[in-house]
């Protein structure tokens, strides 16, 4: 079944603002039988917490789709994307070969425009499920941008166990080791979430793994540590939640407040879910209901728009101003229709009694054709 996530990271002037799929984004989806790849482009407007960004240039394949698109149709990715002091773009797909269990990365970036490929984590030693869902994010060491931005990937092995992987790790560039969460947790039947934030003022940061851990739980597994009292990993589970119990997708982004996140999940009903989530506090709130079917597995991802330049005056809507909610991001919702033949995108914000959704039909013969060209 593939499946899907994205982090986004923004380094300038020394600086980072971290975010789940906001600002500059790049997804990249897999869907069951078609083996997609989208990119989704938007330029980041400049923000009230006074953080810049460069604009981006996305990495380009002039080749057309061909038949063996089909060779990723159950791949698991994960993808990053930052932007360097210099302005240099950064992006990093991880991913795992049909048929093979280790973990390899595909790396570009706008100054030599080309990409290169790179196994990060042997399957056989690290003994990696087949098919293993994936989740990345990253930070600086100890919230200190004097150090080389860390990447973490996290992974299943054969047992069901959760492993964390980093680089560099304990500043040796190049090198990829377990990290502190490999082996707390298990996550048998489980899409993967990653995200990590931080606040390099205050010299704090979270780091937060969403897993579910049992047919009825979600399990969130999240470290928040400050320069002085680092904290272990913990995990909580929430029984609350209406989950599914053969495996729910996965995808969260942040509201406004890079502590203030929506996560998106496969409800028991087959239907999508949205539930607001503290990554702080561990307050979890109730499920708000969509309209959107959401089979077990489905490929789901979520990117953010700041829309807040298009208000004038005082047209703004009250939840998305300091004062009240701060939840100022919009959020869009890319996930494929139960038949995987197409892909729905849906849009969210704070202030909208409804949602808004368009089938992107245009894809259908693209998808037709690539599925017809499966092997039986």
């Amino acid at each position: 079944m593939a499946r899907c996530s994205h982090q986004e990271y923004v380094v300038s002037a020394g600086r980072v603002f971290s975010s789940s799929l906001g600002g500059i984004v790049i997804i990249i989806l897999a869907a069951v039988g078609a083996g997609i790849g989208i990119h989704f482009a938007s330029r980041k407007s400049s923000s009230s917490n006074g953080l810049d960004s460069a604009n981006s240039t996305l990495p380009s394949n002039s080749s057309a789709p061909t038949s063996s698109a089909v060779l990723l149709q159950d791949v698991s990715l994960t993808s990053l994307h930052w932007v360097e002091g210099d302005g240099t773009n950064q992006y990093r797909v991880y991913y795992q070969p049909p048929n093979q269990t280790s973990i390899l990365e595909s790396s570009w970036n706008s100054n030599t425009q080309a990409w290169t490929v790179n196994t990060i984590a042997n399957g056989s030693v690290q003994t990696i499920r087949p098919n293993t869902p994936l989740a990345a994010s990253a930070g600086f060491p100890n919230t200190e941008p004097k150090f080389a931005l860390v990447t973490d990937v996290y992974f299943l092995q054969s047992t069901g166990t959760m492993v964390e992987w980093q680089n560099p790790i304990h500043g040796r560039t190049g090198v990829w080791r377990p990290e502190n969460a490999s082996g707390l947790f298990a996550a048998p039947n489980s899409a993967l979430f990653a995200y990590w934030h931080q606040d390099l003022q205050a010299k704090n940061q979270t780091l937060l793994a969403l897993f579910q851990d049992s047919p009825t739980t979600r399990a969130a597994a999240w470290c928040f540590q400050e320069r002085e009292f680092p904290q272990p990993w913990k995990s909580t589970p929430h029984r609350a939640l209406s989950i599914h119990p053969d495996g729910s997708s996965l995808a969260a982004a942040p509201a406004g407040d890079g502590r203030d996140l929506r996560i998106y999940l496969a409800g028991a009903d087959d239907f999508m879910k949205q539930h607001a989530y503290n990554i702080e506090s561990d307050v979890l709130g109730p499920a708000v209901n969509t309209p959107f079917a959401l089979p077990p597995g489905t490929p789901l991802a979520v990117v953010t728009e700041d829309n807040r330049n298009f208000y004038a005056g005082n047209t703004r809507p009250g939840c998305t101003r300091p004062e009240i909610s701060n939840a100022f991001l919009t959020h869009l919702i890319l996930f494929a229709t139960p038949d995987r033949r197409s892909l729905t995108l849906a849009s969210w914000n704070c202030s909208r009694l409804c949602w808004q959704y368009f089938d992107m039909t245009f894809l259908a013969l693209y998808l037709s054709q690539i599925s017809a060209n499966r092997p039986s």
